[in-house]
């Protein structure tokens, strides 16, 4: 095992690596969804992940330059157990990136801002993806 780790890292990766005590237990690795204590993935658990996250960035969370170093929205984002592309979505989302209605019409791309799903009330990222009837639909699906 020495030599093929030899073979594909730096010695001193190597060392490190060496360093780390496995299981005695001698279980199977897999994956596990942190928010829930049985570790199972669902989308009511996704769902309440969500809103909290719009709750906390509303909070004053949502900056990647808070005066206190805390980045907690940008943290949970990067250090989930999702595809990556999964992650640039939530980052647009969190930092107002998705070009969403009310950002195509602030950039000058769009005359209304208004959902073109529901056209009840302007569309940002967090109507899109959670509040609008048809995102909605999906999560509860």
């Amino acid at each position: 095992m020495v030599q093929r780790l030899n073979d594909l890292f730096w010695p001193m990766d190597v060392r490190e690596i060496l360093k780390i005590h496995t299981s005695s237990r001698q279980r199977q690795d897999f994956f596990a969804w942190h928010p829930e204590k049985n570790g199972q993935f669902s989308v009511r658990s996704a769902y309440h992940l969500a809103t909290t996250v719009h709750d906390d960035q509303f909070a004053g969370g949502a900056s990647s330059a808070n005066p206190d170093g805390n980045r907690p929205i940008w943290n949970l984002i990067w250090q989930s157990s999702v595809p990556l592309r999964m992650k640039h979505t939530a980052c647009r989302a969190a930092s107002g990136a998705l070009a969403t209605a009310t950002c195509m019409q602030y950039r000058h791309l769009a005359t209304r801002s208004t959902c073109p799903i529901c056209g009840i009330v302007d569309e940002d990222s967090y109507h899109a993806l959670i509040v609008c009837s048809h995102a909605r639909a999906i999560w509860e699906a």
